[in-house]
């Protein structure tokens, strides 16, 4: 089936002209996640609905101290981490971390890789996982733009046996002490072995059933691009049809030949702010002529129809928030009304009706960090933004 893509001319993409087949593709032009990540950022619905499910799903952190926890070179502590997995899952129902140990082969460093990054090797004639590839880049095509050059890195799938880690360090070290013919001291060797490994990276889809996930809002793609498509035509139609203008018809002096009425007097008759809209017309008249005959102001009526299209933008939204585990409209798009009243105690029973919703969400997360760092850091558990068990806040 033929899909709109939200896509311009600068990165419209063209059938692939080459496949790598040591790898599987996401997307037909291995782009899928790039095209999700785009659609929703260009959808207001669905980019308020994936970022409120991101906040569900971060809830108020993990319990404990271990949100300040440094767990990377970068400074990242387990709640920024918490934040980049939960919008990962949020737009691409699914996340990349990559993991590396101490010499003991406790895991000592954890990143999230975005999935527009990564894509994973397929299996050898042994079944075995393959490598995880990483990019910024990974369309590969014909025309405008030319062939990705980008350089791609890989790493070694997750399988935290230390046996099985200090192999792929062995691996890594030689490799690179071969290349710079290295005469290093046994201590040296273990340092280099440590600083060198590249590490491992595991993918955690939501989706069991497929190679990679499709992403929540998949089932609304079109919707979500509608959405798109009717702002650009109204603001095309605002920018460029007629929005409502003034037509100032003034009369002209037969001996001097010049306006009665000079475009500085009908700026401050109509304000700066409407000059733009003005069109002055000048015409002859007697020069004995009444006020009402020296200036007369019509009006043009606007050709923007504001009402147009309001049916469609209500059906795409509606189907868009379905996507996101049937979040309630009034999470996403809330009026001032919505806040008071009795629809306040509505905006509470819709809080506590998607943290139940996002429930599958913060479980997963909470069972592959504690897979992860299982004796090195106490249970990860996510605090909700709802308390399920009294349906009060935290």
């Amino acid at each position: 089936m033929a899909r709109a893509k939200i896509i311009e001319l600068f990165t419209r993409l063209f059938p692939v002209m080459e496949k790598d087949n040591s790898i599987y593709y996401n997307g037909e032009d291995n782009n899928y996640p790039e095209r999700i990540e785009r659609l929703i950022n260009n959808s207001v619905t669905a980019k308020l609905a994936a970022n409120k499910m991101a906040d569900f799903i971060i809830g108020k952190g993990f319990e404990g101290d271990i949100n300040k926890a440094v767990i990377n070179t970068k400074g990242d502590t387990f709640y920024t981490i918490l934040k980049k997995i939960a919008r990962s899952i949020a737009y691409q129902k699914s996340f990349f971390l990559h993991i590396n140990y101490n010499i003991e082969g406790e895991p000592n460093y954890l990143d999230v890789i975005p999935v527009k990054k990564g894509r994973i090797s397929k299996e050898d004639d042994f079944l075995n996982k393959g490598k995880i590839w990483v990019a910024n880049k990974w369309e590969i095509t014909k025309g405008f733009p030319k062939k990705s050059k980008e350089k791609k890195k890989w790493y070694y799938p997750y399988n935290p046996n230390l046996a099985v880690i200090n192999a792929q360090r062995n691996k890594d070290f030689y490799k690179y002490s071969d290349n710079k013919k290295l005469v290093l001291t046994t201590k040296e060797k273990v340092d280099l072995k440590i600083e060198g490994y590249r590490g491992q990276v595991l993918f955690v889809n939501l989706e069991d059933e497929n190679i990679y996930a499709n992403a929540y809002i998949d089932p609304a793609y079109e919707d979500a691009d509608t959405e798109y498509r009717i702002s650009t035509f109204r603001n095309d139609n605002i920018r460029n049809g007629f929005i409502g203008a003034t037509v100032a018809t003034v009369a002209v002096d037969p001996d001097e030949d010049e306006a009665k009425i000079t475009d500085e007097q009908l700026k401050s008759l109509l304000g700066a702010e409407n000059s733009s809209n003005i069109l002055k017309v000048e015409a002859e008249v007697d020069s004995n002529g009444k006020l009402k005959e020296v200036v007369k102001f019509e009006t043009v009526k606007s050709e923007v129809d504001t009402k147009r299209f309001q049916y469609d933008e209500q059906k795409t939204e509606e189907r868009q928030l379905n996507c996101f585990n049937n979040i309630p409209k009034i999470l996403v798009k809330n009026s001032d009304s919505s806040l008071f009243g009795t629809s306040g105690e509505a905006l509470k029973v819709a809080q506590e009706i998607y943290n139940q919703e996002t429930e599958e969400e913060r479980k997963t997360i909470e069972q592959t960090l504690n897979k992860i760092f299982k004796g090195v850091y106490p249970e990860f558990k996510i605090k909700t933004i709802i308390d399920g068990s009294t349906g009060t806040e935290v």
